[in-house]
């Protein structure tokens, strides 16, 4: 369970930086096996490899995004980076979920990741669940929005200029680098 957050803030993270590459999937895969060789992907593709996320597949992922996206900011990644292997080993250590109780040092990691995040990207993608719509082309979405950047859910309405209103949610990104 508590991997679980990690694993989805690391996909969040992953699709924020693949944005500010403007990479297609394939180059995005090419790009983490040029930098780290020995990455075992299952040659599904990189929107399979974002799904089956883990926390250790995310720093061969995360390091190759970073330093492709962000080269200047080499200390925060290397930061960032290192949080992720503490915790990796943190869960190896609990066979991944900690007895209740046991999880003050998980927390610690998380908010040690969300300080490398901030000074890495100005905030994390929003995930939009519309639960009305009107209008057609342009399509008024209204619905609830979430992300690991804010505490608050937050009630949103979006204009879709194109007819692409059927997904059941939506990502979207504000600015980007710091």
């Amino acid at each position: 369970m508590i991997s679980g957050l990690y694993e989805n803030y690391c996909k969040d993270l992953a699709d924020t930086l693949s944005s500010i590459t403007g990479y297609s999937a394939t180059e995005l895969s090419d790009l983490v096996i040029t930098w780290f060789p020995e990455y075992k992907s299952q040659n599904r593709g990189w929107n399979h490899d974002i799904s089956n996320l883990t926390i250790g597949s995310a720093i061969f992922i995360l390091s190759a995004l970073l330093n492709e996206a962000l080269p200047d900011k080499k200390e925060a990644s290397f930061n960032l980076i290192q949080s992720l292997n503490g915790l990796r080993s943190k869960f190896n250590d609990l066979s991944h979920d900690p007895p209740i109780g046991e999880t003050s040092h998980l927390v610690e990691g998380l908010l040690a990741l969300i300080k490398y995040t901030n000074e890495l990207i100005f905030e994390m993608p929003w995930h939009f669940y519309p639960v009305q719509r009107n209008g057609h082309q342009p399509t008024v979405l209204s619905g609830d929005a979430w992300s690991h950047s804010h505490k608050q859910n937050r009630q949103l309405s979006i204009i879709l200029w194109y007819n692409d209103n059927n997904a059941e949610s939506i990502s979207w990104f504000g600015i980007l680098a710091k």
